[in-house]
């Protein structure tokens, strides 16, 4: 019988193209099951960073806290800001990087600040200032971990707020924007928060840039935190020149960037070194 059977399946047409369907039909399953796994794994480790730069251009200071939670997800930590009644800084971690967002009462986000600690994590942040120079007025472009401070410096306009400790309380190198008509009356700031790395362009032994800046400051006691951009010397123009911007930061308007953040800009390092790598 098992003989018979098999001879009249052989001779089934339809049956015989059956089965072939569904072999067919079963290794096409199995080949696009394979081709989307490819994909997902391909997209998972190269494609990746334009879902985040997506994500972190689509965020503002101004915004309500519930939409960046909704985009990155419940805070790392929370703590109230130093010496600012009423505010509570919010610190989110990334891939490779680390968002800090100060908070009022209301639940409005008073300052966003996104800073890179992977080299190849390269966000670009696009935002308009104001200058009391025309030509430093207008749109400026800045990508975290490629421009140096220099490259995307408006002379005229702000100042320079630099602190280097030389131990372990937060150092930080910034240009800072104050609010103005063609900003929308948001202040913006870029610069070194000492949470990654000091970097250099050209790319220098770990530790030399903040080694620099701190010669730099040892060199000048006199120096005050702020120090206005058309007043700079030749030696600091030349420390802006070769270190690499790693943070971004844009307050709501109305707010000053000292109204938020009385020392440290971003991310503080003491709270993200409990992380670890």
């Amino acid at each position: 019988m098992a003989g018979r059977f098999e001879e009249w399946t052989k001779r089934n047409v339809i049956l015989t193209v059956l089965t072939f369907s569904a072999v067919l039909i079963s290794s096409i399953i199995t080949l696009f099951g394979f081709v989307g796994d490819a994909i997902g794994w391909y997209e998972s480790r190269f494609e990746w960073k334009d879902a985040e730069y997506e994500k972190l251009t689509s965020l503002h200071a101004g915004y309500s806290f519930a939409a960046f939670r909704e985009k990155l997800g419940a805070p790392l930590f929370v703590q109230p800001v130093v010496d600012k009644k009423g505010l509570t800084e919010n610190i989110f971690k990334g891939r490779g990087y680390w968002v800090d967002v100060v908070t009022d009462k209301t639940g409005t986000a008073l300052s966003y600040a996104v800073t890179s600690c992977s080299r190849d994590f390269q966000p670009k942040f696009s935002f308009m200032i104001g200058s009391f120079d025309a030509k430093s007025s207008g749109r400026l472009d800045l990508t975290l971990n490629r421009d140096s401070m220099s490259e995307r410096v408006v002379r005229d306009f702000g100042a320079l707020k630099v602190y280097v400790s030389g131990a372990t309380a937060n150092s930080y190198a910034f240009q800072v924007i104050p609010t103005s008509n063609p900003s929308n009356y948001k202040a913006y700031g870029w610069g070194m928060n000492d949470t990654c790395d000091w970097r250099s362009n050209p790319a220098t032994k770990t530790g030399e840039t903040y080694n620099s800046w701190l010669d730099w400051q040892d060199a000048h006691p006199a120096s005050k935190r702020y120090l206005q951009m058309d007043n700079l010397s030749t030696s600091l123009r030349g420390l802006m020149a070769k270190s690499i911007v790693n943070t971004y930061m844009e307050t709501a308007p109305h707010i000053e960037e000292s109204d938020v953040y009385p020392w440290q800009i971003g991310v503080d390092r003491i709270f993200t070194r409990t992380v670890g790598d």
